[in-house]
């Protein structure tokens, strides 16, 4: 009986190594097309691959490396000793109109960290409804895009490559609606680490009053080759810190980042952007940097706003590089 157990033990182990070998030969280079490996997908899976239950458009290199640890040699122990182990999942890309119909529905499906590809259209049927623009989560206001994850929202060209230059763009955003209630706008941007790329952006024009169309409440924002056109109102971009803590006079929003845009305030009574309520009132100067830009039809391009330009600015802002 021992015999044939040594004999099954070496058979096992010899079985692990070829496995291993055929498993690191299908190693895929990460240019590879990772949807002719794992086959297609449905975006609810993504969220099961974020808890450790399912798969959903990893990237090339994660499957290799996923691949290469089942056929690690190593790993084929008798029952009982096999070690634990955690697999590590890239953040995941999810493409609109491909898998979602808007990009409000991308955002809502989205993980922390993922990749939202606006594919070239015209988006103007999102909406957000029910949410806190202070905390994220449920609340009274509505929208028209809410983004309240750390994402990235990158406008693509035809064949999904990233949009580098806004005379380039072909994707779209348009406001539905003359919301939130408190300052329509077309994009409002809760969270921190939010970028935003390679996007045309126009708010709702309402004939009495067009306030914003892009407003950032998140610390360190990122936009680059985008075009965002105000209506001579407010601002095309408006950034005021929801979060100030006015007791250690200190700033939530102490960084962001402008590049490479195309700012168009819309008349003589809007500025391109506008810096307001705490922001940048905290933190070094050199992580809010606003640079390469072209600014058009605007009382002030950037405009720095302190305590009583208006009721609602409350608190002193800071300088930006």
């Amino acid at each position: 009986m021992k015999q044939v157990a040594t004999k099954f033990f070496v058979l096992s182990v010899l079985v692990a190594a070829l496995g291993g070998q055929l498993l690191a030969q299908s190693r895929l280079p990460k240019s590879a097309n990772v949807s002719d490996v794992v086959g297609k997908i449905s975006p609810e899976q993504l969220r099961l691959l974020k808890a450790g239950r399912s798969v959903q458009n990893m990237t090339a290199n994660d499957v290799a490396i996923i691949r290469g640890a089942l056929g690690n040699p190593a790993l084929y122990r008798p029952i009982g000793t096999l070690p634990r182990t955690t697999a590590t999942v890239s953040a995941a890309n999810l493409n609109v109109p491909g898998s979602y119909a808007t990009i409000q529905a991308a955002i809502n499906a989205a993980g922390n960290g993922d990749t939202i590809n606006v594919y070239p259209g015209l988006y103007n049927q999102d909406a957000a409804n029910g949410f806190d623009p202070t905390t994220g989560g449920a609340g009274g206001n509505n929208f028209n895009i809410f983004v309240n994850k750390p994402v990235t929202i990158r406008g693509v060209n035809a064949v999904g490559v990233p949009v580098a230059d806004y005379n380039s763009i072909s994707a779209y955003v348009v406001a539905a609606r003359d919301l939130p209630t408190f300052g329509a706008d077309a994009i409002f941007v809760q969270a921190d680490n939010v970028t935003i790329t390679g996007l045309d952006i126009l708010g709702y024009n309402d004939p009495s009053f067009n306030n914003k169309t892009v407003e950032i409440a998140g610390d360190h924002f990122t936009m680059r080759y985008c075009k965002v056109h105000g209506l001579d109102q407010a601002a095309a971009v408006y950034i005021s810190d929801w979060h100030y803590d006015a007791t250690a006079d200190t700033s939530h929003l102490q960084s962001y980042r402008f590049e490479a845009n195309y700012i168009e305030g819309g008349g003589p009574d809007a500025d391109g952007i506008r810096i307001a309520s705490g922001a940048g009132w905290s933190g070094p100067a050199a992580n809010r940097v606003i640079t390469g830009n072209t600014f058009t039809n605007a009382v002030d391009n950037i405009a720095f706003v302190g305590p009583g330009a208006e009721p609602w600015d409350l608190y002193p802002v800071g300088a930006a590089t």
